[in-house]
């Protein structure tokens, strides 16, 4: 039997405060079942994004180092199994880039990691959603976070 879908080109939006590890069991089993190619894409909000979301604040992002490694775990893990594997680190705007990665043509699949997080975070989480959905062109899946955080517990 013959899918329907074909997917060449996935790509994964992980963020540094969540569990996006966790559904790398679903990344590289479409990866893996498609033949597709992987992009492990991270976006790291704009200085004025972040100073605007903490009321005015800037914190430095100590966690960058932790992050890289972390995705280059990822980008290794994924590799398992011949998957090809790139990672691409951007700053801007998430709802921009997201739309822009996504909509570039040859993106078959955009896939993203829900956090479990407070219901400020979700709010925040669902408006992204909201926001970008009408203007991708290319099918979403929403893997839920399958690790419930410290911070909820």
């Amino acid at each position: 039997m013959r899918s329907a879908f074909m997917f060449k080109y996935i790509i994964f939006a992980v963020k540094h405060n969540d569990n996006s590890g966790m559904n790398l069991t679903h990344v590289w089993n479409l990866a893996v079942k498609f033949q597709a190619k992987v992009k492990i894409l991270h976006v790291k909000p704009s200085l004025a994004r972040q100073i605007e979301h903490n009321h005015g604040y800037f914190f430095y992002d100590f966690e960058q180092e932790a992050l890289q490694e972390k995705l280059i775990q990822i980008k290794q893990q994924l590799s398992i199994g011949g998957v090809e594997v790139e990672l691409e680190y951007v700053t801007g705007d998430i709802e921009d880039v997201l739309i822009q990665q996504a909509n570039q043509p040859d993106c078959d699949l955009l896939i993203l990691s829900q956090s479990r997080r407070s219901v400020w975070k979700r709010f925040f989480q669902a408006n992204v959603l909201k926001n970008i959905t009408p203007h991708i062109k290319r099918p979403i899946i929403i893997l839920p976070n399958t690790i419930q955080d410290k911070k909820t517990s």
